[in-house]
C-alpha cells in the first residue's frame, strides 16, 4: 500500500513538472506575401492575405519578435492598420488563428487605465514651539568668581612656600 502511494505521488510530481512544457505553444517564423493589416491592437495584429482572402490573428506577439515588411526589418510601431504588405514575416511568434471578420470587428483595445487620484498636498510643518528664557548669565558669572579666588589662594599658598 505504501510502494502504491509513493508510485502515485511520484507519477504526479512528473506530471506537474513535464505539464507545462508539454502544453506550451512553440514559437514559429511566419511568411505572408500580399495582405492588408486589418487592425493592430497592443501585442495583436489581424492580417489578410489578399491572394486566398484568409485572415489570421496574431496574438500576444512577443517584445523579442523580429519583424521584416518587404524584406527590411521594422518594429511593432512601423505595422498601421490599413497597410498594404507585399512581403511580411515574422521570427518567434506563436503560430495565428484563422479569424472571421466578424471577430475581427470585435477585437477592441483594452480600456485606459483610470487616472489615480492625486493626493492632496501634506500639510505646511507647523513651526517648533521655541523654548522660553528662563535662564540668566549669573550662574555662570558666579562659578568664574569661585574659579578666580580659588585659582588666587593656590598662586598665594605656592608663591610663599617658595
Amino acid at each position: 500500500m505504501a510502494r502504491t502511494g509513493k508510485i502515485a505521488a511520484l507519477l504526479v510530481l512528473v506530471a506537474m513538472v513535464l505539464g507545462p512544457i508539454a502544453t506550451a505553444q512553440e514559437r514559429v517564423n511566419i511568411k505572408d506575401i500580399n495582405g492588408t493589416v486589418l487592425k493592430k491592437v497592443g501585442r495583436t495584429v489581424v492580417i489578410r492575405n489578399d491572394d486566398t482572402g484568409e485572415i489570421k490573428s496574431y496574438t500576444k506577439i512577443p517584445d523579442d519578435v523580429e519583424i521584416y515588411i518587404d524584406n527590411k526589418l521594422a518594429t511593432m510601431d512601423d505595422l498601421k492598420e490599413g497597410m498594404k504588405l507585399h512581403a511580411l514575416q515574422f521570427k518567434n511568434v506563436y503560430p495565428p488563428s484563422v479569424v472571421t471578420i466578424e471577430q475581427v470587428e470585435a477585437i477592441k483595445p483594452a480600456p485606459a487605465p483610470k487616472p489615480k487620484p492625486v493626493p492632496a498636498p501634506a500639510p505646511a510643518p507647523e513651526p517648533e514651539p521655541e523654548m522660553p528664557k528662563t535662564a540668566s548669565p549669573l550662574p555662570m558669572i558666579g562659578l568664574l568668581g569661585f574659579l578666580m579666588l580659588a585659582a588666587g589662594v593656590a598662586m598665594r599658598r605656592f608663591s610663599h612656600e617658595q
